[in-house]
């Protein structure tokens, strides 16, 4: 067994885990009932964890991942009219050139 991914929410490592069960690849989700011990242990160690079965299938699952990091990155920006720079939707100015931002 092999951990692919850290989630930041346990919604979060599930979706993952359907992600990767659409192709096949068989997976758990480590510290699922952990989080009730934020506090006594550091956030970090808490947070959920997706953890491959076959090893063989870590290559696959890590593009897998990288695809829907990718999607979520562009759903989350817009892109600059003047530069063409991605920006997080909550701003109102470019990061990169100061220009204002259409959202």
């Amino acid at each position: 067994m092999q951990r692919v991914f850290t989630a930041g929410t346990l919604v979060e490592a599930h979706l993952i885990q359907e992600l990767l069960e659409s192709k096949s690849i068989r997976s758990i989700v480590h510290n699922e009932h952990a989080q009730g011990a934020a506090g006594e242990l550091p956030v970090t160690e808490v947070w959920p964890e997706i953890w491959i079965e076959d090893d063989r299938c870590v290559k696959t699952a890590l593009s897998i991942i990288q695809g829907y990091e990718s999607a979520r990155l562009f759903e989350l920006s817009s892109l600059c009219p003047s530069c063409g720079e991605h920006n997080p939707n909550n701003f109102e100015l470019c990061w990169s050139c100061g220009a204002t931002l259409q959202n």
